[in-house]
């Protein structure tokens, strides 16, 4: 049976340039999985546990005091779910990069869509999240434009929205995955994503679309234009849209952003990130958090 889609709409009162449409998008992801509890501690609290485990992990490795039998027992837990959290926490990274690039580092628009899938498997998901890129714009300078307020709002708009709050609010332990929907005649040529031929979104499971919209009236009235666009090619500036693209190289820019090999699909062409993260819960030493234990050693010596 079909699900309706919820509408969600984020209403943003500075211009959306590609950085603070790339923060939204990454903050959003971050707070999907902790708020299904894909992953049992907020991301920013991932990434603080990842060092302070290895360097637990590591010294166990090394140490010849105290009872060596007692921590052997308990190394094999502790350096297991390093592995697991260090794997979710490099799988974040890698996707969050891989967003940020698409977004700023071409110049031009080529994002249609992107797509946010909880489960086991991206062709069943239970969970579905559409977030559809609004155009960009390029010539504003990101240090005229607050990514954190456009952020604010985007955590203000789900809050306040009913139907968003009962479509998150129950758990689930499938997995991540993100797929990017290029425009027609744009393409992707990089070995961290799948071409996925033919892919059609889900018609199960719950769904959101989620559109951000620019709610201001004059988007020339900032600082960016009180800047000279254009330069002599004698001087060192460049131009504003040439720091948001690959484009150093040439003057040329719209010639150098464009796709040689574009894609020939009238409707756009998906693209699947092949780094997935992996569901994963918290584990426990004789009653205590493995993460406690790696902020506190000494919580693992008062166990015996």
């Amino acid at each position: 049976m079909k699900n309706k889609s919820v509408e969600f709409n984020v209403e943003v009162n500075d211009i959306i340039t590609p950085s603070s449409c790339s923060s939204m998008v990454i903050e959003f992801i971050k707070y999907i999985i902790y708020q299904k509890q894909l992953i049992p501690y907020n991301y920013e609290r991932l990434k603080m546990y990842v060092p302070r485990g290895q360097t637990l992990v590591d010294s166990m490795k090394d140490s010849d005091q105290g009872d060596r039998s007692f921590r052997s027992k308990h190394f094999v837990v502790l350096d297991k779910y390093l592995h697991k959290t260090r794997d979710a926490y490099n799988s974040l990274e890698k996707i969050f990069h891989l967003i940020n690039e698409e977004l700023t580092s071409t110049g031009s628009d080529r994002v249609e869509e992107i797509v946010i899938m909880l489960g086991t498997s991206f062709l069943n998901p239970q969970e579905v999240f559409r977030i559809r890129i609004p155009s960009l714009n390029y010539s504003h300078l990101d240090k005229h434009h607050s990514t954190r307020k456009n952020c604010r709002n985007l955590f203000r708009s789900m809050i306040n929205s009913e139907q968003f709050y009962d479509l998150i609010s129950s758990n689930c332990t499938g997995n991540l995955h993100v797929m990017l929907k290029m425009k027609p005649d744009h393409s992707l040529n990089s070995n961290s994503f799948i071409l996925r031929n033919g892919f059609r979104l889900p018609t199960k499971g719950k769904q959101a679309v989620i559109t951000f919209q620019e709610t201001h009236h004059n988007p020339q009235s900032c600082s960016c234009f009180e800047i000279k666009i254009y330069e002599d090619d004698s001087t060192s500036d460049s131009l504003p849209l040439s720091q948001s693209s690959d484009c150093s190289t040439t003057t040329d820019v719209s010639s150098c952003c464009s796709d040689t090999n574009s894609s020939s699909n009238p409707n756009g062409s998906w693209y699947q990130v092949k780094d997935t993260l992996r569901y994963f819960s918290d584990v426990k030493i004789d009653g205590t958090s493995v993460t406690d234990i790696w902020m506190n050693p000494t919580l693992l010596n008062s166990g015996k």
